[in-house]
This record gives structure tokens, sequence and C-alpha cells, in this order.
């Protein structure tokens, strides 16, 4: 958070070799600042946002500033400590408001497969968070998963606290059936998080093959990616629809390196639940083809994973793109 000296209230008064405290308001941006200049020569400034200090700012100036107008005053004031910029306080935080969201849109485990979450704190402060899982029907699932500490659970929501510079790795572990849906992070708005899964393999007599996957908005739509299933390769989906209540039509427009359209299919995507397929198998005129895909959906909540397979069983991520 930068300060500017530009449409905002800002007053000086002197007072014998110092200038008593004052209140500078920021109408735009919310801040509250409140600045003095002892005698000692140092100008301390204080931020208040929302009734609560964010930061504090001091720096060695000369002993003597005159008034020539308000705002030139600030604006001097500024250049000894441009830019006011100022972190988060570093407490952590007090009943997080959870109203921001990302998503996986796919998690496997089980049946050979396993996953693992990882979450990182990006922001300047500690943040509350809560990991929900849904199977492919968009219902509550429960999911076997390592903690960091090496216990073993159950549940259906990790709910918790990354602290500032801190993270978080949750494995949905190997075990049973296979199990497939997607999650979805939920996360004080304010506030930031990054994430990743990383999908694992095992298949007895060979190595353990994997690839990771970073978190999604819930409004990529429409996407564009490329598909290339020549030589024995595949490229495989799986949408989501991570809105509470609204369906979406799903537009698949297929074509060539060349521009020329091969085909559009259309299918519907209930609200909460998830498709995942490899496009050779769905759609057999796409075999042996490469090229561009895009999928549009008609309602704004859209989140799609991409991943392509070699012959051998190996696979990567394929990235996505949103305009």
């Amino acid at each position: 958070m930068c300060a500017s000296a530009s449409g905002h209230d800002q007053s000086v008064a002197k007072r014998s070799n110092s200038y008593e405290p004052h209140r500078i308001s920021d109408r735009q941006y919310g801040i509250d600042a409140v600045w003095s200049i002892p005698a000692s020569g140092f100008i301390t400034v204080t931020v208040e946002d929302d009734s609560k200090r964010v930061g504090l700012h001091s720096v060695l100036i000369g002993m003597e500033i005159k008034q020539v107008g308000s705002i030139f005053l600030f604006i001097a004031a500024l250049s000894w400590v441009s830019p006011v910029c100022l972190a988060a306080d570093a407490s952590p935080v007090r009943d997080a408001r959870i109203d921001n969201a990302r998503i996986f849109p796919f998690f496997a485990s089980g049946g050979g497969w396993e996953s693992t979450v990882t979450l990182i704190n990006v922001f300047e402060t500690s943040i509350g968070y809560r990991l929900s899982f849904r199977g492919v029907n968009g219902q509550p699932v429960q999911v076997s998963y390592r903690t960091p500490d090496g216990r073993v659970t159950s549940a259906d929501t990790i709910q918790g606290t990354l602290g500032d510079d801190s993270s978080a790795t949750f494995v949905l572990v190997d075990a049973g059936t296979l199990q497939t849906g997607w999650a979805r992070l939920d996360y004080d708005g304010e506030s930031r998080i990054g994430g990743m899964v990383t999908f694992r393999q095992r298949v007895s007599g060979r190595p353990d093959f994997e690839s990771s996957v970073t978190l999604a908005r819930e409004d990529e739509t429409p996407v564009y990616l490329p598909f290339d299933n020549t030589l024995g390769y595949a490229t495989t989906l799986a949408i989501t629809n991570p809105a509470v209540s609204d369906n979406t039509d799903l537009q698949l427009r297929f074509w060539d390196a060349s521009g020329r359209e091969i085909i559009t299919r259309n299918l519907t995507l209930s609200a909460g639940t998830t498709t995942a397929f490899s496009i050779p198998d769905r759609y057999p005129e796409l075999a042996g083809r490469s090229g561009q895909l895009r999928i549009q959906g008609s309602a704004s909540r859209l989140a799609t994973l991409a991943l392509r397979f070699n012959p051998a069983g190996a696979f990567s991520t394929i990235p996505v793109a949103s305009r």
C-alpha cells in the first residue's frame, strides 16, 4: 500500500522547534495517517486502516521544513520517505473472513493414484483457509489424507491457518479403490494463497510417474489449450463447474494446426460436478490428430485441467490459457 499526495486532506501546523501531530485522511483508499516532526528531526508516520494500525515508518530529515502550502509540504515529506509503502501487520488473523475461492479441478486417490495438495502463504500475515472436497457428482466426499505431522485421517474438509511465509502439505493417500473429484479452497478475501496438486501414479514394475497442476480460478471461460493424440499419445481433460446452483452448457471446439475446424461437441455440466475423460476415447475422430481446443461455458463458473499421457504411461501437465 503506497500513499499518494493528490486529492487528500493534508495540513500542518508549526510550533516552536517541532510540528505537532496532525492527521491526514485518505478518503479514496480509506487510510488514516498521523504524523509529526519532533525537534529531533525525525518524521514519524503512523498509518491506520479501518481503525487498525498496519505500519510505522520514520526517517531523518532536516531540522526545518517551511510551510509553502499544505500539498507542497506533504509532497516534500514524501520525497524524504518515498515511497511510503507499508506491509500488513504480522499478527495472526482473527476471525478470518472466508470469502475468496480457488479451485483444484480434479484429484485422484486410491487404485494406484495419490494426490498431494500443497498450499503456500504469499500474503504478509496469517491466513485462515478451508479446503472442501467434492465428488464428481458435486456432493461432499470424505478423503483419507496424511497431515504434515504424519497422521492419516479422513474428512471432507480441511481447515486451518497458514502463518506468514508458511506452507502446508496434505497427501491424499493411495488406499482402496479409485476415488476422484475436485476441491474448493476458500480463504480470507484480503489475502493470497498459492497452491498446487501433484498427481502420482504407481504401477508395479515401473517407476512412479507424476505431474503438478496449480490452483485454478473458478471463472475460467473460455479456455484454450493444445491437444496431441498422435503417435499413441492422449490428451485428457477434467472440467469442473464449481457453481452452487447454475448448470453450464459447454461447447468444445477443435481445430487442426492450420486453423481448420475438425469437430465441435456440446455437453451440459450440472452445478458442482466434474467430467473427466480422454479426448480420443470420447471422440474417436480425434485419435491421431493434434491442434487447438477451445472450451466455452454458458455460465461464468468453470475450471479446467489437462494432462498429456504418452504410450508408456508417463504424463505431463498441459497449460490452460484463458482470456
